[in-house]
């Protein structure tokens, strides 16, 4: 193995390293705060476009949506639909994200409903 090789593997590994504690953090190891954020984070399943999954990892940030709350965003509130949450990101108020995402039990669709309305109509216009 050549000396760029070596170096461009080490680099891997360490970025590897930087993405698993990040995961591990916000997570709070909450197991599927995890696998949302891995999916999130996926470049290779062209769900998303990289400003999207950016958009989603920044309004995270802004709301102070982590641990368990991340999986109620991605499982209760979006359903496992990543363009859903990208569209919460873009169009939903921060401050109702926020409490949606505490919320247990789906309580959290209720308060997002006239956004969760708004973005499954524009995704039933386009699937036509």
């Amino acid at each position: 193995m050549s000396k760029e090789e070596e170096a461009e593997e080490r680099a891997a590994k360490a970025t590897l390293d930087i993405m698993v504690k990040a995961i591990a953090h916000l997570s709070g190891g909450n197991a599927g705060s995890a696998k949302a954020l891995l999916e999130i984070m996926n470049p290779i399943d062209n769900v998303l476009i990289k400003e999207q999954r950016a958009g989603i990892m920044e309004k995270m940030r802004l709301c102070k949506i982590h641990e368990n709350a991340i999986y109620t965003y991605y499982n209760d509130i979006c359903n496992r639909d990543l363009k859903c949450m990208s569209y919460l990101a873009e169009n939903a108020n921060n401050e109702l994200l926020s409490f949606a995402c505490q919320l247990d039990d789906y309580g959290g669709r209720l308060v997002l409903k006239d956004v969760l309305d708004q973005y499954y109509a524009i995704s039933d216009e386009t699937s036509d």
